[in-house]
């Protein structure tokens, strides 16, 4: 991922859309990493019942750490370039 704005620098730098137009930059109102968060934390949600079904003893641990995973990938997530967004 490190190498593509090597190999394609004007059609990523000049490809965004709305208000990320640079795709070789991170989002600079970072909701890119806030909607990436809320879409994965909302399918551990979704999934919710399924994981503590298949596993009673350690699915609430499972789900707590998930949820952490998800409040945590913003701040983890927020100097990725917007093409990795637009791409996950």
């Amino acid at each position: 991922l490190r190498k593509i704005p090597d190999v394609y620098p004007t059609p990523l730098s000049t490809g965004g859309a709305l208000w990320f137009p640079d795709l070789t930059a991170p989002d600079p109102t970072m909701a890119l990493p806030v909607l990436s968060a809320i879409s994965f934390l909302l399918t551990i949600e979704a999934g919710k019942k399924q994981m503590l079904a298949s596993s009673p003893d350690q699915g609430p641990m499972l789900l707590t750490f998930f949820r952490a995973l998800g409040v945590m990938m913003i701040p983890l997530t927020m100097d990725f370039s917007a093409a990795v967004f637009c791409y996950w």
